[in-house]
């Protein structure tokens, strides 16, 4: 009973609960397994002394039982199988080191390991490439958080490839971290569509840049930010991810439009600004019937610069 008692508040368990109903059970009961060999070894021995057919008969009974539950099992480690081949594919082959990669494959987390539990570092951060979590908005503190490291993004639900929304899915990306009293951030925008309206927009702020738009046509719009308004910038007072973006439509409405975007980590750091880029990448797609919000490539038609103002 000593395993299972002391085990039974270990944290580590809400981790272990993913996958645990088809896996062998929770973490915390793998050091039961060694004892448990060791009493199933000495039933044997006993009913061997009985009669000699029994510890057949108990071996014969225990595959029975067993093997109707292979086959959870082995569909659970397939789709661990999947999720490590996901990451490994879309990690380079020689990666730059030092480096801290963010791990994003969902919403906000605090956590690395769920489901990437091999994506582990150790407690002294002291490996070469150390994991980071998902927090949006303040990604942008990762570069001072631990100097002298390349910073990089892998994101597992950003399709490879602008062409192919629906996948293959995972890409990895590096990422500047700028710091100034003031920055300009600039959108460097190509139409690739048919359309002849094009509208920039940074949050809730839009810009008509062309009415008579023709596709390869390039523009680039600037945006003034700061930790406040002064010299008319636009005031960033928390961590937040910043949505730049081009839309391009008929009637010149971007509710209505395509619409390409990179949602930027950025935040007040004491007096400055700081911002991470390049951004989280999305696409507005229209599809004949209705429209839906795609993580995709959106180099080709968006690229996002922050540089410091005077």
């Amino acid at each position: 009973m000593s395993f299972p008692i002391g085990y039974l508040m270990w944290w580590a368990t809400t981790w272990s609960a993913l996958g645990a109903t088809n896996g062998i059970g929770p973490h915390y009961y793998l050091p039961l397994l060694a004892p448990l060999a060791v009493l199933a070894a000495s039933s044997l021995d006993r009913l061997a002394r009985v009669h000699r057919f029994l510890p057949g008969v108990a071996l014969v009974a225990c595959i029975a039982i067993a093997v109707p539950s292979l086959g959870p099992k082995i569909e659970e480690q397939r789709v661990v199988n999947f999720i490590h081949d996901q990451v490994a594919g879309s990690l380079p082959p020689r990666m730059p080191t030092p480096a801290v990669v963010i791990v994003r494959d969902g919403d906000d987390s605090q956590y690395v390991a769920v489901p990437h539990q091999f994506l582990a570092d150790d407690v002294q951060l002291h490996q070469r490439i150390l994991y980071a979590a998902p927090r949006g908005g303040p990604e942008h503190l990762l570069a001072s958080a631990l100097p002298g490291r390349r910073l990089f993004r892998l994101n597992l639900r950003e399709a490879r490839r602008s062409d192919e929304l629906f996948g293959p899915y995972g890409t990895i990306t590096e990422l500047h971290t700028t710091r100034a009293r003031r920055l300009r951030v600039r959108q460097s925008i190509t139409n690739t569509s048919d359309h002849p309206n094009v509208v920039a927009y940074v949050g809730d702020t839009t810009r008509t840049v062309d009415t008579h738009s023709a596709r390869g046509r390039t523009y680039t719009v600037d945006w003034l930010v700061g930790p406040s308004a002064d010299g008319g910038a636009m005031p960033i007072s928390s961590d937040q991810l910043l949505t730049l973006g081009a839309a391009f439509s008929d009637d010149g409405n971007p509710e209505t439009a395509e619409r390409w975007e990179e949602r930027v980590s950025i935040g007040p750091v004491a007096d400055q600004v700081e911002a991470q880029t390049p951004g989280y990448e999305w696409r507005y797609v229209q599809f004949p019937n209705g429209r839906l919000w795609l993580q995709a490539p959106v180099g080709d038609t968006l690229a996002i610069d922050a540089v410091p103002s005077p």
